[in-house]
């Protein structure tokens, strides 16, 4: 009986921890004053070179595609 609530107890101060947690972020469109950067991790070298080439490739055409389009808001 003990272990059960114990695990209860765990298990309810989890899912509370879980929901503070999980409230939207504060931020409002634009309030960014520094760009925003994203970056990714390549093997530009080596056997996975080539399969690199098309991530970099995919990545500066997402970059393009998002400040295009007014950037992040």
């Amino acid at each position: 009986m003990l272990r059960i609530r114990s695990s209860f107890a765990f298990l309810t101060v989890f899912a509370a921890g879980i929901a503070v947690c999980a409230h939207p972020a504060g931020a409002a469109p634009g309030s960014c004053s520094e760009p925003v950067t994203l970056g990714t991790t390549i093997s530009s070298t080596g056997g996975d070179a080539p399969t690199a080439a098309k991530w970099r490739d995919l990545t500066v055409e997402f970059a393009r595609m998002i400040n295009e389009r007014g950037g992040i808001p």
